[in-house]
Formats: C-alpha cells, sequence, structure tokens
C-alpha cells in the first residue's frame, strides 16, 4: 500500500512539472510577441519621423536650378564640395575600447583561426578593427573584408568589441567560464534535452556551434531573434523556431543568473539546472 502511494505522490509531482513547464513557455512566448510589437512599433516611427523629415526638408526647384548653374560656374566649389561630403561620410566619432591585441581578441572569442585575416590588412588591435567597421551592414562587412563566412561568427565579433567598449559585462557561469567550460553542457546536450537535435547541423553550419558562445551573444545588441533563427539557421516552421527561442531565452536567463557559488563543486551528470521541461523533453542540463 505504500509503494502505491508513492507511486501516485510521484505521478503527481510529475504532472505538476509539466504544468509549471507549460506555463513558463506560455509567458516567454508572451514576451517574445511584446518584444516583436514593440520592435515593429519603433521601426514604423523611424521611417515616419524620416519620411516627415523629408518632407520638411525638400529644396524647391527653383532654388535647386540656381544651385545648380552657380556651381557650374566654379568648378573649384563642386571639388571642395565633393571632398566634405566624403570626409563627412567616413568619418566616425571616437569611442572608447580598451585596447588589446588582435589575437588576444580573436581568442577571447575563439576564432584565433581567423587571425591572418585580420594581419593581412594591418588590423593588429581590436580599437583599430572598430575604427573599421561601417555604421551599417556590419556583418557583411566582416564577410567581405575579411572572410568571416558564418553569421555566428559575425556576431560573435561584434558582440565581443561591445564588450571591449563597456556595452555590457559576461555575467553569471560565462564570468567564470575556464572554470566550469568542462561542466557546461555542449550544444549537442541542449539540443538534444529539447528534442530538436536534427537542428544541431543547421546550427554548425550558420557559425552557432558553442553554446555558451549563445549565450555571450545573447547578452549583446546583436542578440538572435525568432527571424534571426528563420534566417539563419533556415527554419521552414516559424512555430518552430519561436519555441527554439523560448527555451533559448529560458537557458540563457539561468546562465546568467546562476550563482557561481558552490557551482565547481556540482558534476554534470547530477544536472547543473533542473529545469523542469515536459516529461517527453527529459531535460537534465538547463
Amino acid at each position: 500500500m505504500d509503494q502505491w502511494q508513492l507511486k501516485l505522490k510521484a505521478l503527481q509531482q510529475n504532472v505538476q512539472e509539466v504544468q509549471n513547464e507549460k506555463q513558463d513557455v506560455a509567458q516567454t512566448l508572451q514576451k517574445v510577441k511584446l518584444r516583436m510589437n514593440k520592435h515593429i512599433l519603433i521601426k514604423d516611427e523611424k521611417e515616419h519621423f524620416s519620411k516627415e523629415n523629408k518632407e520638411n526638408y525638400n529644396i524647391p526647384q527653383d532654388i535647386q536650378e540656381i544651385n545648380i548653374q552657380d556651381q557650374s560656374k566654379d568648378t573649384s566649389f563642386i571639388h571642395i564640395n565633393n571632398e566634405t561630403r566624403l570626409s563627412q561620410e567616413f568619418q566616425k566619432p571616437e569611442c572608447s575600447i580598451q585596447m588589446r591585441p588582435i589575437a588576444q581578441f580573436l581568442g577571447s572569442i575563439r576564432l584565433v583561426k581567423y587571425l591572418q585575416n585580420f594581419l593581412d590588412l594591418g588590423v593588429y588591435e581590436n580599437g583599430t578593427l572598430l575604427k573599421m567597421l561601417p555604421s551599417e551592414n556590419q556583418m557583411k562587412f566582416l564577410l567581405q573584408r575579411f572572410g568571416i563566412d558564418k553569421v555566428g561568427y559575425q556576431r560573435r565579433i561584434l558582440a565581443q568589441l561591445e564588450e571591449d567598449q563597456g556595452l555590457f559585462i559576461r555575467k553569471g557561469v560565462l564570468s567564470k567560464l575556464d572554470q566550469v567550460k568542462d561542466e557546461l553542457p555542449n550544444l549537442e546536450d541542449w539540443l538534444e534535452s529539447i528534442n530538436m537535435k536534427q537542428l544541431q547541423g543547421n546550427f554548425e553550419v550558420a557559425g552557432y556551434d558553442q553554446l555558451e558562445m549563445i549565450v555571450f551573444i545573447q547578452q549583446s545588441s546583436f542578440a538572435l531573434t525568432i527571424s534571426d533563427l528563420i534566417k539563419d539557421l533556415n527554419i521552414q516552421d516559424k512555430q518552430e523556431a519561436a519555441l527554439i527561442y523560448a527555451y533559448l531565452t529560458i537557458m540563457c536567463d539561468k546562465m546568467i543568473k546562476y550563482e557561481m557559488k558552490g557551482f565547481l563543486n556540482k558534476k554534470k551528470q547530477s544536472g547543473l539546472v533542473q529545469c523542469s521541461l515536459p516529461l517527453q523533453n527529459q531535460c537534465q542540463i538547463f
């Protein structure tokens, strides 16, 4: 009789864990929707503001014709105007950054294999790289100029530049990565725990091949969104991408907020964090 009571109690506990996890995933998805709506609203406001500025600052046709006629009389004016425009286009405000050799910079994000690409173009420090970056299409620039051909690696470099500028700091487990890296789950472990192991190849081809580096990227302004997951990982199902994003958000939150005290005494076999996922996922780590 006691055995049946224990089994019944264990079953009730499992049911409660499943219900709790469903609530967590539902809340996370709701937060994702709110973030997406906020992003769309900000984008619409920027486009509206830009359109208003163009309308307010339209130069009358007759004034344009006068300016063209006046400038055509003096070719030196055109030459000086072009030089001024070009200097303004490539002028970039000075940014404070913790200077360090490019080899050390790339080593901190495990991309030393690209070191020669930077040295060949005279980039010996992270500050030089920061000054070279354009204000837009920075990921495309890294591909075309330095041959960084994986979007995950591009985001990794840009996120590290932000950290070197003091725009964010590594938190939680990532702040002591060298001490705990052997106890962290790898990408394969995490994907298997959420029943997404079939997407491991998609992650690796896109350059999201190290779980801790994905968490690192998520702390920066270059964090992955649902749209990025669909595009970068070639995921056709939007709901599947939203579910991965929800699991990723939960996992990142646990790794970032996890206290270091007592962490080093834990073993991977026992599970770093019990995530209470539904029974079919059988998640034991994050």
